[in-house]
């Protein structure tokens, strides 16, 4: 089977995972969805649930590419650049949004949706986490700080993504999303976890 064929397929199970769910999606339906005939699925595939986790490698690497894209273009200005890295994911995950309810409403129901799900955090938390390596001396950030840093970024975005912005999508402007997001990567970074307790933006020891 050619590339494009093979990305159509996928497309076509993102799509419709996010229309009727992971249990409601059938292969018949993605193979009409994608022009293909359902044994091409099996044939290539071999299950639902294998296509899913095929599924996971091809979203990540639009997200690689985001990332990339991001890393190359630093300006040195760590708020700004990380903002435009958590920007990216944002956007990526917001033309899935539906998809991503879907995902995280039935992965407590289906082992796979749980795997490919979990996969897609620790891609997201590793990615930040490596940004956060690659930009120097970033005030004293000791690995647990980046890690939670990682944390709450990615909490950030799903929450962003799944909630805020598919309920209240017209209240938030892209000019007020990106300066939320810097306010908050600001206050994480002049915070360490390991150097005190949050408290009123403050670190109290």
């Amino acid at each position: 089977m050619s590339e494009p064929t093979e990305s159509r397929i996928i497309e076509a199970a993102i799509e419709l995972v996010g229309e009727l769910g992971y249990k409601g999606t059938t292969t018949r339906q993605i193979a009409v969805k994608a022009g293909v005939n359902e044994v091409t699925i099996f044939r290539r595939f071999g299950s639902k649930e294998a296509l899913v986790e095929k599924a996971i490698p091809y979203a990540q690497e639009q997200l690689r590419a985001a990332f990339e894209s991001a890393r190359s273009k630093k300006s040195g200005d760590i708020v700004v650049d990380l903002t435009n890295l958590v920007l990216s994911i944002m956007d990526i995950l917001g033309e899935k949004r539906e998809t991503v309810v879907a995902m995280m409403f039935e992965a407590k129901r289906e082992p796979y949706v749980l795997a490919a799900a979990s996969s897609m955090v620790q891609f997201i938390l590793s990615f930040i986490m490596g940004f956060l390596d690659d930009s120097g001396p970033v005030s004293p950030l000791r690995k647990e700080d980046k890690a939670i840093i990682a944390l709450s970024l990615a909490s950030f975005v799903f929450f962003r993504v799944v909630v805020r912005e598919r309920l209240l999508v017209k209240e938030f402007t892209s000019h007020n999303r990106r300066q939320e997001l810097e306010d908050y990567i600001r206050f994480l970074l002049r915070n360490p976890p390991s150097q005190g307790k949050y408290s009123k933006g403050r670190v109290v020891r």
